[in-house]
């Protein structure tokens, strides 16, 4: 059987090189799979739970926003954060305490931000008024 060579990155570091007979990812317009003959391909990803399969064997791993591109038989997946973990529900947990909750702290402090810079303009304003 014809097998897709798989590279796994973090910006700083390889985590993973191996092969793969089928990859489930969850990209920008939802779930999707890859095999070996599929067209080749580029697509953003959502933080989720990424399913790397070859042969018998399955490994799952939690990631942050990142990119999977195939081209012919290599696939590359890189995110900014990827977990390797037993199974997806303990992953699920991860990648809803580790990805999502994290955004909601940076929303709120960029809105922090944004009124904490209205405040020093409206100021600087009335200084020169």
């Amino acid at each position: 059987m014809k097998k897709m060579i798989v590279d796994l990155v973090e910006p700083n570091k390889i985590l993973m090189q191996g092969e793969a007979t089928k990859i489930y990812a969850e990209g920008e317009h939802g779930f999707f799979g890859l095999l070996p003959k599929h067209i080749d391909y580029a697509v953003a990803l959502n933080p989720s739970i990424l399913t790397i399969t070859d042969g018998d064997k399955t490994r799952f791993f939690a990631h942050d926003q990142g990119v999977l591109t195939k081209t012919g038989n290599h696939v590359r997946i890189s995110a900014f954060r990827i977990i390797e973990g037993k199974d997806i529900q303990s992953l699920a947990e991860v990648v809803k305490q580790e990805f999502f909750d994290i955004k909601e702290e940076e929303k709120k402090a960029r809105t922090s931000l944004a009124r904490l810079e209205g405040t020093v303009a409206r100021l600087i304003l009335q200084l020169k008024g």
